[in-house]
This record gives C-alpha cells, sequence and structure tokens, in this order.
C-alpha cells in the first residue's frame, strides 16, 4: 500500500468521497490507495486541495507539472518539434 497517497486520499475525505469528485467508482479509487494516484488524476485533485499538495522541490521535478522547473539536463520539446 501507498502509505502517502492512502493518507492523501483520507484527508480528501475518503474513498467515496474522492471517486464522487473524480466521476470515478470507488474501485478505481481504492487501487490508487495500492499502487498511487496517477499524475493526471494527482494533478486534478491538487487543484482542488492544493493545502494537501505541497509543490515539489524543484530537485523533484513531476513531469507535466509547471509549478517547477524541469531538471536540470532535461530536454525541451516544443510543438514545432513534434
Amino acid at each position: 500500500m501507498n502509505t502517502e497517497h492512502s493518507k492523501l486520499i483520507d484527508a480528501m475525505g475518503g474513498t467515496t468521497k474522492v471517486a464522487i469528485m473524480c466521476n470515478l467508482t470507488n474501485a478505481a479509487v481504492s487501487l490508487w490507495r495500492r499502487n498511487r494516484i496517477p499524475l493526471g488524476w494527482y494533478a486534478f485533485l491538487a487543484e482542488k486541495h492544493p493545502e494537501l499538495f505541497p509543490v515539489a522541490a524543484s530537485s523533484e521535478h513531476v513531469p507535466g507539472d509547471t509549478r517547477t522547473p524541469p531538471a536540470p539536463g532535461a530536454i525541451q520539446v516544443s510543438p514545432t518539434d513534434v
């Protein structure tokens, strides 16, 4: 079990409340307790409850998180490169 993510789910009101907030089943959110909250949902929940999700230090950049700078040596890809 991923205790950090399980504690976050509890702090947001539990499995059922998080499932309703995300329009998911209780079973899907229950899996997050074991496997971690998927990155996209983590970002969604962080917007809903910023007090529970501290901004990561710059050395702990999360891909897709625009609040922190990318790691040193990271390759920047622009839409024109794709």
